[in-house]
């Protein structure tokens, strides 16, 4: 459609330019000679438009039937992706929470030692492994508060002394902690790690059933090909004398049976 298009304007443009070399060459006080020139001129200029026209909404017609079209299959296909991508997600997320699992016990006992208000476990499995580390700082400074508030009730009490003494072997026990918390955090890059190689596990398993598929359809379409050429054999087709068509679907072979020359 386009080729056509072009094509025409081509000649347009090459009576153009014959007729530029006849103004070119007119005498311009002939004014019926002028006349018939100008004549031409709007026509030349009526055919283009006219021609313009034709090819604009021919286009547009063709941009609306992609967007339908495109519209249509999206439709189809975005739910689907959707509602897997969401299994995968879940998946994902459980097999997370199933990991985290494993090291809960270790977590609550750290915070049923400290003098806060204890989170639910669902909370502390939601937490990765920066976000643990974040709430148990963050318990460790509010532990911290409290301890200081109750030194500081106690410090006119009669065993504030014997208090003093505890909130100092408790600093020492959570100096200790501190401690075995650093000792932990080579622990905790080990479980990083543990976690991403699942998780390329899970990547690769992922990538063999899809290139299992693509293999697949690779296959259906060296089938499709196999059984058009057969096709082409069985109907003895000559590309020199024969021409192939796609029509619908369907391809269909037009022969030349003979050619008279005059």
């Amino acid at each position: 459609m386009t080729d056509k298009f072009i094509v025409k304007f081509d000649y347009n443009i090459e009576n153009i330019n014959k007729a530029i070399k006849v103004v070119d060459k007119m005498d311009l006080g002939n004014f019926e000679e002028v006349k018939e020139q100008h004549k031409l001129f709007v026509k030349i200029r009526t055919t283009i438009k006219g021609q313009e026209k034709e090819m604009v909404d021919s286009a547009n017609k063709y941009r609306k039937e992609v967007f339908s079209k495109r519209d249509e299959y999206l439709e189809l296909s975005l739910p689907i992706e959707k509602k897997l991508k969401k299994t995968l997600d879940e998946e994902a997320q459980r097999q997370l929470i199933e990991l985290r699992k494993e090291l809960l016990p270790e977590k609550r006992k750290k915070l049923d030692n400290l003098k806060i208000e204890q989170p639910l476990d669902q909370f502390i499995l939601e937490l990765d492994e920066q976000g643990w580390v974040d709430y148990y700082a963050q318990a460790l400074s509010d532990h911290q508060v409290v301890l200081e508030e109750e030194a500081a009730e106690l410090k006119n009490q009669e065993a504030r002394k014997e208090r003093e003494e505890q909130i100092a072997k408790e600093a020492e026990e959570y100096a200790r902690e501190d401690e075995k918390r650093k000792a932990n955090e080579k622990i905790r890059q080990l479980e990083i790690e543990k976690e991403q190689a699942k998780q390329k596990v899970i990547a690769e398993q992922a990538y063999i059933k899809e290139a299992e598929e693509v293999k697949k359809k690779d296959e259906n379409e060296l089938s499709k090909r196999k059984e058009f050429n057969e096709f082409l054999e069985e109907n003895k087709y000559d590309k020199n004398t024969d021409i192939l068509k796609d029509e619908n679907g369907d391809v269909k072979i037009y022969r030349l049976v003979a050619t008279f020359t005059k």
